[in-house]
């Protein structure tokens, strides 16, 4: 005699044993990269997304990067032959930029100026506002970190302008030098008249507005 059975062999959930979007660091405004697919034991095509469209934006297997912060990249796995769906997820993190501060020049003025108000630096983030104050020198004084120096007196200084903290970029220094230049002073002398009997006499100075 004889007997017969069905037997069903499930397919399985393939192995894929770690994750890795990118093995640099990546900074906001790094330019889109390739995601390298997980090694699997399925040769099932992969898919991708992204948890923060903000900080990074997926099509098909090219990320580009979008803002500061992190993000969970996730990768899905089709079914292929023995193997269901498979998944495995990873975090990734976009460092902010540095906003390369430049052309912020010396500065050349008179003490007849008074004032003056200090031009910002080049930055490549435009949307962050700048802070400045007086790095040494006693030629110049400004008040709540603001953009406009008084005058106090000849001399050099050095004026440092810090760009804040955002979203997207770290804050960043830069440091510039000031010459105030000095001024012919105004002076008058009067004439005066003195004795011939007194002698010898002290010379009056004469009225100026130097010390």
């Amino acid at each position: 005699g004889s007997v017969s059975a069905l037997a069903r062999v499930d397919a399985t959930v393939p192995y894929i044993p770690s994750f890795s979007v990118s093995a640099s660091t990546k900074k906001y405004g790094d330019a889109p990269f390739i995601i390298v697919p997980p090694v699997s034991n399925s040769d099932g095509s992969f898919t991708y997304t992204s948890s923060d469209t903000n900080v990074i934006s997926i099509s098909g297997n090219t990320a580009t990067i979008v803002g500061a912060g992190y993000s969970t990249i996730s990768a899905y796995q089709d079914p292929s032959g023995s193997y269901t769906r498979g998944f495995i997820s990873t975090w990734f993190n976009v460092q902010k930029a540095s906003p390369n501060l430049r052309n912020f020049g010396a500065i050349v003025k008179s003490l007849a100026d008074g004032s003056f108000i200090v031009t910002p630096p080049d930055t490549d983030n435009p949307g962050s506002s700048f802070q400045y104050s007086r790095a040494s020198g006693s030629a110049v004084t400004n008040t709540s970190y603001s953009a406009n120096f008084t005058i106090v007196s000849g001399g050099n200084a050095t004026i440092t302008a810090t760009q804040l903290e955002s979203v997207n970029f770290t804050s960043e220094s830069i440091t510039t030098t000031v010459t105030i230049t000095p001024i012919d002073p105004t002076s008058t002398y009067s004439d005066f008249t003195r004795p011939f009997s007194i002698g010898g006499f002290a010379i009056p100075p004469p009225t100026t507005n130097s010390d």
